[in-house]
């Protein structure tokens, strides 16, 4: 049974101060779940519904409490709960080191769908992720789920964009309206995929430190194509 201190302390991690005060972030649903449990995150508590208490890795958390789907109902963040809360420790931060591997760079996204779903590109694509400092939260439950579990495979890291692409060696691409037809480019072995934010694009300053400008071609009348679209077309090309 939930207690009012349980139901308080998980309602309060819905906003991003108190999870950044508590170095703690909430993940649901089954598919989530599974990738965390076999990830190195800390899993401080989960809460689970009969159906699931067989669920693989289960057994292996300590701190873990049976609650009817009601129950489950009162802290969950969705609308129609499956049945599966886990409380998590958030990472600590590390230093972010340019690798000889894939990278997409964000510049300042902001939808946390989009970032979910190019969370999912990059681990599909074995890339690593740098997010600008105002992109938003790495640790959104709507960025999470979005994820659907991919968030617990690869790195991502907050760092100054500019400074950072500045002090690269990588090739870096960036997505833009007017550049050259991605499809014809030819791209290095390993490079950085700079994707903008959703209404402005690359601001002007990430933009100085890219090396060549790439484009989907379009044949159609749209004006242009989700941040997340746009990522996971220019990824099949530059990372193929």
């Amino acid at each position: 049974m939930l207690s009012k201190a349980q139901i308080k302390h998980i309602s309060a991690l819905r906003t991003k101060k108190y999870r950044t005060e508590h170095a703690q972030f909430i993940v649901e649903g089954k598919k989530s779940i599974a990738e965390l449990l076999k990830s190195k995150f800390e899993v401080v508590h989960i809460y689970y519904t009969q159906e699931y208490k067989t669920l693989e890795g289960l057994n292996t958390v300590t701190n873990k409490t049976e609650v009817s789907l009601s129950g489950l109902s009162k802290i969950s963040l969705q609308k129609n709960p499956e049945g599966l809360l886990a409380i998590v420790n958030t990472p600590v931060k590390t230093n972010f080191v340019w690798q000889e591997k894939n990278y997409i760079a964000l510049d300042s996204i902001r939808d946390p769908g989009n970032l979910g779903t190019i969370i999912r590109l990059a681990d599909w694509f074995g890339a690593n992720l740098l997010c600008s400092k105002d992109c938003v939260e790495l640790y959104n439950p709507k960025v999470i789920q979005a994820s659907m579990g991919s968030i617990f495979h690869i790195q991502v890291h907050y760092a100054d964009l500019i400074e950072s692409l500045a002090s690269s060696k990588l090739p870096k691409y960036a997505a833009v309206l007017n550049g050259a037809s991605a499809y014809e480019t030819e791209f290095k072995k390993h490079g950085i995929l700079i994707i903008g934010n959703e209404a402005n694009g690359i601001s002007k300053e990430v933009l100085e430190n890219a090396n060549h400008m790439t484009t989907i071609p379009n044949k159609g009348q749209a004006e242009s194509l989700n941040a997340a679209m746009a990522c996971g077309i220019l990824a099949s090309c530059l990372f193929r």
